[in-house]
């Protein structure tokens, strides 16, 4: 039986959302870029240094084992329990020691809802301000800035001790009747069966990538078979997938030399998602990716969530920093 630390560690080997992490497992470091194969063994080298090569585009992936993530594998990260100042969660170990900043949305999602019940979050701006210890439990105090008939305002605080991991301002609502509609989304994707698959690191179902991603556009439609899934869970899945897009959508195309032995080539820093509209995931959310920008060892960029008709259910923006060899 594969344990959870090993699935998600050849999930992200073989996803698109891995080309910015740097794996440590067991005291050796899998650098993730650039692109290796495992068993071809450069003249004096190891099996574990890179193999250079001409990059296409995409970049190619790992030739490693891919081992499907269920929602099973995330149940820990729901087990949210009540404390007299907010809750206490956990985290799951990760190959790199810190906690992934997907996983901490998913359930600021969760928990924001747990705590202004009969609303739903529209708007999650999470800050990542220091790493945390995987599989080390966090606290999470809430306050509540505002709470009125249509909306809430939370502040969300994870800590690990004194150590703040995260904290996020989070905005609820109740839907209302439309009078007025309107949609301005990018020019639309038409998704399709034969689009190739690809690795679906942390999410748990499949992935498929829009075969004309390029260095302007990644796109990357995410679906899930998993049964009955509420829209609470829904919306936090939705916030997930989105953290690690744009980091994917720059180093998918762009060789990013690797970070010291020990260190992640990659993070985000600020993850800012908006959730407009309800999303059926067993047809789909279409993740559309840009990386705006990336200079002076930091990274920004923005995306769309559409469902699988084109419409538009959701936005986000995300702003991280590169960390290349140290001098």
């Amino acid at each position: 039986m594969v344990d959870t630390f090993h699935l998600l560690w050849f999930r992200y080997l073989n996803s698109d959302i891995s080309r910015y992490i740097n794996l440590r497992c067991d005291g050796w470091v899998v650098d993730a870029w650039p692109p290796f194969e495992i068993g071809a063994k450069p003249a004096g080298g190891s099996l574990l240094d890179p193999v250079p090569c001409d990059r296409p585009q995409p970049l190619p992936k790992r030739n490693v084992p891919v081992v499907s993530l269920t929602l099973n594998d995330l149940a820990p990260l729901r087990e949210i329990r009540t404390t007299d100042v907010g809750f206490t969660v956990n985290t799951l170990v990760t190959p790199h020691g810190g906690i992934y900043g997907a996983y901490l949305m998913f359930q600021q999602v969760l928990i924001a809802e747990l705590a202004a019940p009969g609303k739903r979050v529209i708007s999650l701006q999470t800050a990542f301000a220091n790493g945390g210890v995987s599989g080390q439990p966090c606290e999470v105090t809430v306050e509540t800035l505002q709470s009125g008939r249509s909306f809430a305002f939370l502040s969300l605080t994870f800590r690990q001790g004194e150590l703040v991991v995260t904290r996020a301002e989070v905005m609820l609502t109740v839907d209302e009747p439309d009078f007025l509609l309107h949609d301005n989304p990018w020019p639309p994707i038409q998704t399709a069966a034969d689009w190739p698959s690809t690795g679906s690191g942390i999410w748990p179902g499949s992935a498929t990538r829009w075969p004309d991603s390029d260095p302007t556009e990644l796109a990357v439609l995410y679906a899930s078979d998993e049964p009955q899934l509420d829209e609470s869970t829904t919306r936090a899945l939705t916030a997930l997938v989105t953290e690690p897009a744009v980091m994917a959508a720059l180093m998918s195309f762009h060789e990013v030399p690797p970070a010291q032995a020990g260190r992640v080539a990659g993070n985000v820093l600020t993850q800012n998602v908006t959730l407009l509209r309800p999303v059926d995931l067993s047809a789909g959310v279409l993740v559309r990716s840009r990386a705006r920008y990336a200079g002076a060892g930091r990274v920004h960029g923005e995306g769309n969530l559409e469902d699988h008709t084109g419409a538009l259910i959701g936005t986000f923006t995300t702003t991280g920093v590169l960390r290349g060899p140290r001098s």
